[in-house]
C-alpha cells in the first residue's frame, strides 16, 4: 500500500535547517507541521513523509474492526487517512482536515492560502515554530502547576481529615467531659464548631472543581460557553489578562501565517476574524478591517484596537516600518510566550504561599483550641482536687 520512505542524502542537513531551536517535535501539532515542512524542503512526497508519524505497524488486512479505539489507534487512523488523501492527489489543505483535531483553527486556511500563492516552503516552517511556542507554554504551565497542585491536594486532605474525623470525636469527648458547655473555653467551642464550616468549605471547593470540568467540556463543544468565557471571564482581574495574552498569541500566529503566505494585512485580519477562536478578538478585528477599508492606515487602526499591551503594538509598528510584518507578528508571539510563562510562575507562587498559610492557620487554630480545652479541664480538675 505504502512504500518505505527513502531519504535523500541531504535530508538530515535540510531538516536541521528547518528547525532553528531544539525540541521542535513538542506535541502532535508540531510533529505534523514540522514533518510537512521537512518533506517540502527535501522534495519528499507528503504521503510518504506523514507516514513517519504512524505509531506501530501499518495493517492492510480487511475486517480489522476495533470497537473502542484508543488514542494511539485514533491517531494512526488519522495519519493513514491523510496519507491516502495525499496519495490520491488531494491538496495538503484538504488532506490535513483529517488532522484538524490536533491543530489550531487557522492552520488549514493558512495552508490553503500558501498553496494558492505557492509559498508552502516559507509558511510551514513558520507555523511549525508557532506550534513549538504554544507547546512550550503548555509544558511550562504543567510543570509550574504540578507542585502547587500536589501541595494543595495534601493541604486539602489534612483539612478534610481533621474536619471529618478529628473534630467530631473531640466534640463528643469535650461534651462528656464538660457537663455544661458554659464551662468550656470559648476558643474550644469555636474550634469544635468549625467542623461543619470546614465540611461546607470542602464541599464548595469540590463543587467548583466539578463545575470547572463541566465548563471545560462545554467550552470545547458549545459556542455559547465560549462566548460566556470571552465576555465574562475576561473581566476577572489577572485571569482576564492571562486569557487575553493567550488569545493574542493565536492572533499573532494567524496574522504571521497569512502575511507570510502572501496576503496583505487587511486580508489577513479579515481571514483571522473568521478562523481564530476568541470572540473578543473577532469583534475587534471586524472593526479593524472596516477602518482600514475606509482609508485609515492599518498600523493606526491596530493601535486603536486597544488590546491592552502597548509594547506589542510598538513591535507591530516597528515591523511595518521595516516592511517585515510576518517577522513582527512572530516576535510578538515569542514575547507573549515569555510573558505567559512568567505570569504562570508568579500566579502559582501566590497560590502556593496562600494555600500553605491558609492550611497552617486552620491547623494551628484547631490544635490551639483543642489543647487549650484539655489544659483548662486538667487545671480545673486539679484545682478542685486540692
Amino acid at each position: 500500500m505504502f512504500k518505505i520512505l527513502e531519504l535523500p542524502p541531504t535530508a538530515i542537513e535540510d531538516f536541521s535547517s528547518v528547525q532553528d531551536e531544539p525540541n521542535l517535535f513538542a506535541g502532535k501539532s508540531g510533529q505534523i507541521l514540522s514533518t510537512f515542512a521537512w518533506a517540502i524542503r527535501c522534495n519528499i512526497p507528503l504521503d510518504e513523509a506523514i507516514l513517519t508519524l504512524h505509531r506501530g505497524k501499518i495493517k492492510t488486512r480487511k475486517f480489522n474492526i476495533i470497537l473502542i479505539p484508543t488514542k494511539r489507534q485514533f491517531w494512526n487512523r488519522r495519519i493513514l487517512d491523510t496519507a491516502m488523501e495525499l496519495k490520491n492527489g488531494m491538496p495538503l489543505s484538504v488532506a490535513i482536515e483529517h488532522l484538524k483535531k490536533y491543530l489550531p483553527p487557522y492552520i488549514p486556511a493558512a495552508i490553503a492560502e500558501a498553496e494558492r500563492k505557492q509559498t508552502l516552503d516559507k509558511v510551514l516552517p513558520m507555523i511549525a515554530r508557532q506550534m513549538r511556542y504554544v507547546q512550550k507554554i503548555y509544558k511550562h504551565r504543567f510543570s509550574v502547576f504540578s507542585y502547587p497542585m500536589i501541595l494543595f491536594l495534601g493541604c486539602f486532605s489534612v483539612t478534610f481529615f481533621m474536619s471529618t474525623f478529628i473534630l467530631p470525636r473531640f466534640k463528643r469527648i469535650f461534651q462528656w467531659t464538660y457537663l455544661k458547655n458554659e464551662n468550656m473555653p470559648k476558643i474550644t467551642q469555636y474550634t469544635l464548631e468549625m467542623a461543619p464550616l470546614l465540611s461546607l468549605l470542602i464541599l464548595c471547593i469540590i463543587s467548583l472543581l466539578l463545575y470547572y470540568l463541566v465548563f471545560r467540556f462545554f467550552y470545547r463543544v458549545e459556542p455559547t460557553a465560549r462566548i460566556f468565557a470571552n465576555f465574562f471571564l475576561l473581566k476577572i482581574p489577572f485571569l482576564g489578562k492571562d486569557m487575553k495574552r493567550i488569545a493574542i498569541i493565536e492572533l499573532a500566529g494567524s496574522m504571521a501565517s497569512y502575511t507570510e503566505a502572501g496576503l496583505d494585512v487587511i486580508a489577513a485580519a479579515d481571514l483571522s476574524s473568521k478562523t481564530i477562536s476568541s470572540f473578543w478578538l473577532r469583534k475587534k478585528l471586524t472593526l479593524f478591517v472596516e477602518k482600514t477599508r475606509n482609508g485609515e492606515q492599518w498600523i493606526d487602526a491596530w493601535d486603536e484596537m486597544e488590546l491592552g499591551f502597548p509594547f506589542y503594538d510598538w513591535i507591530a509598528r516597528n515591523a511595518a516600518s521595516r516592511e517585515k510584518v510576518p517577522e513582527g507578528f512572530m516576535q510578538i508571539m515569542k514575547w507573549l510566550k515569555n510573558d505567559v510563562s512568567e505570569f504562570s510562575k508568579m500566579f502559582m507562587r501566590v497560590v502556593e504561599v496562600g494555600g500553605i498559610l491558609f492550611n497552617a492557620t486552620i491547623v494551628a487554630f484547631i490544635a490551639y483550641g483543642l489543647l487549650y480545652g484539655i489544659y483548662h479541664f486538667t487545671y480545673i480538675t486539679a484545682r478542685n482536687a486540692i
